[in-house]
């Protein structure tokens, strides 16, 4: 009898919308194609994929280069 016989699967909430998302903001970067990931920058595709996968690291790395970017302008600007 194997480990996994009546284990219950059930999707992730959220991470259709969460995908959905990240494919919208993507979707602007220049020679990006979501039809066609054969034509897609490996780069791209590997950050696209890390900001569905650890969607609050992407969300604390933003907030630190916005406070990063707010201290810069407030003293230099």
């Amino acid at each position: 009898m194997s480990r996994h016989d009546g284990a219950r699967y059930r999707l992730e909430e959220g991470i259709s919308p969460l995908r959905d998302g990240a494919e919208g903001v993507f979707s602007h970067v220049r020679g990006y194609d979501a039809l066609g990931p054969a034509q897609r920058s490996l780069a791209v595709d590997r950050l696209r994929d890390g900001v569905i996968d650890r969607p609050r690291t992407t969300l604390v790395l933003a907030a630190g280069v916005a406070a990063l970017v707010g201290v810069f302008l407030r003293r230099f600007g």
